[in-house]
């Protein structure tokens, strides 16, 4: 995609940016409806113009987590959008609270049993299920159909996709195109490991959260894993920051 073409994307996606509100969080553990949510930051705008997420994913959810500082600072400054960011793991760890609270059973696709088990040992007393998925399958070699049966077959109505991007996103889509009516879903990567006692994965101090620095946490700790991808997302934003964008052309 070109920067024209992403900025398109995030115009037409405006009324599915959601504010940090429990409300949404009841809204995704409500077992009364089906309802996906999909969270953005810049790694998703870098998949995006790499072609390794296709735009129809993020048009067909029903709600958009702003996830990133990057991807906010864009809306708010060349959309004049005005959006709340609200990091996958504060909204992860919200509804997990108000699951614990309201005795609501949730499920974890992906991610490993010993990291579940140590986000029930967190959270104390409530209850988890788990699809466990295939370390190594790339997302084309998942059995939808079998996923999806096994979902139905447990008593959840919300589901959290940890399998890192874009896996987790395309895993996500196939859900959705393929019509197999699997409740509420939403991806939320690594943020799992961020709050399992077992992970061993440690999240960032708060006050990098609240700046949106973050990233510097994971370059500190991660620099092989994060360092390139870092990179491209710097990229990336710097183009779409001095990309000169018309409102009125979105429009039209």
């Amino acid at each position: 995609m070109t920067n024209a073409e992403i900025y398109q994307l995030l115009w037409r996606l405006k009324s599915k940016f959601v504010a940090s509100s429990n409300t949404h969080c009841e809204l995704f553990l409500d077992g009364s409806g089906s309802t996906h949510f999909a969270t953005m930051n810049m790694n998703h705008l870098v998949l995006l113009r790499r072609g390794e997420v296709s735009p129809n994913y993020f048009l067909q959810c029903d709600r958009i987590i702003i996830d990133g500082a990057g991807v906010e600072r864009l809306l708010r400054k060349k959309l004049n959008l005005s959006v709340d960011r609200w990091p996958g793991p504060d909204f992860f760890h919200e509804c997990l609270l108000m699951a614990r609270r309201k005795n609501i059973v949730v499920g974890v696709i992906g991610s490993s049993l010993d990291v579940v088990k140590g986000l029930v040992d967190s959270y104390g007393e409530f209850c988890v299920e788990h699809v466990q998925l295939p370390f190594r399958s790339s997302d084309d070699q998942f059995n939808v159909e079998e996923i999806a049966h096994e979902m139905r077959s447990k008593s959840v109505d919300s589901w959290f996709i940890s399998l890192g991007a874009p896996k987790q996103e395309r895993l996500h889509y196939r859900l959705i195109r393929e019509g197999t009516d699997c409740s509420n879903v939403i991806p939320v990567g690594a943020a799992i490991d961020f709050l399992s006692e077992t992970s061993g994965i440690l999240r960032s101090p708060r006050w990098m959260s609240l700046l949106g620095v973050e990233w510097s946490w994971r370059l500190l700790f991660q620099f092989k894993k994060t360092g390139p991808r870092l990179c491209r997302e710097v990229v990336l934003f710097l183009g779409l920051l001095f990309y000169r964008v018309d409102i009125y052309d979105l429009d039209n």
